[in-house]
């Protein structure tokens, strides 16, 4: 939360920015400098695959663990068909 507040301090005393609240990228960009990671050029695509990990181990839990091992049935939009006379 400290972190979240000093971003926001830092972020709105440039005139340039619309929304000074930090977003989660912004936030782990910060982490990872700290930490001493020399790419920032590589925060975005690090953050992505971070997301895509999270979303993926959500699918396999889904498909293998959830209701008791039973899974859940795939999500299928529904379909209208309408025939041409």
């Amino acid at each position: 939360m400290l972190l979240r507040d000093a971003g926001t301090r830092v972020l709105k005393e440039n005139p340039k920015i619309t929304s000074p609240y930090p977003n989660v990228d912004a936030i782990s960009g910060t982490l990872l400098t700290a930490a001493g990671f020399p790419y920032p050029e590589y925060y975005t695509l690090l953050f992505g695959m971070a997301r895509s990990v999270g979303i993926a181990i959500q699918i396999v839990y889904e498909r293998l663990e959830a209701r008791g091992g039973k899974g859940v049935p795939i999500y299928r939009p529904k379909y209208l068909y309408k025939a041409r006379n």
